[in-house]
């Protein structure tokens, strides 16, 4: 009966395989963040938004002199639920927002809700 012996050269084919996989999951976990994340105010509601009663009436407040049909400063138009909803699902909007916008809220109540509504998939209710 013949036994059948991994040599040392397949031996160190797996062993460099297994380092290389190890290796590829320890560099991805290294750029794991964590975040703290604030609850929100007691007051501040993100279960029951609308884009009429929520979302619209603070972009029009906050947003709209500078992003409109006849002012898109930075190329974005932020006029209209279709507007609204790209730059929403693109990203666009909570980029601005937690950037060169973040003076332009009240508080975070605001933003909470705009991420939440996002969250949802921006609809028009």
């Amino acid at each position: 009966m013949k036994k059948t012996v991994i040599s040392n050269w397949n031996a160190k084919i797996v062993l460099i395989a297994l380092f290389a996989a190890f290796s590829a999951f320890a560099v991805s976990c290294e750029k794991d963040e964590i975040v703290k994340v604030q609850p929100p105010p007691n007051s501040c509601d993100t279960i029951n938004i609308t884009f009429q009663t929520t979302i619209q009436p603070i972009i029009a407040q906050k947003c709209q002199s500078c992003h409109s049909n006849s002012t898109q400063l930075g190329g974005e138009n932020l006029e209209g639920y279709d507007n609204i909803k790209s730059s929403a699902l693109s990203g666009r909007l909570l980029d601005a927002l937690e950037g060169s916008m973040q003076g332009y809220l009240n508080d975070a109540c605001e933003f909470l809700k705009i991420r939440a509504w996002i969250n949802k998939g921006a609809p028009n209710d």
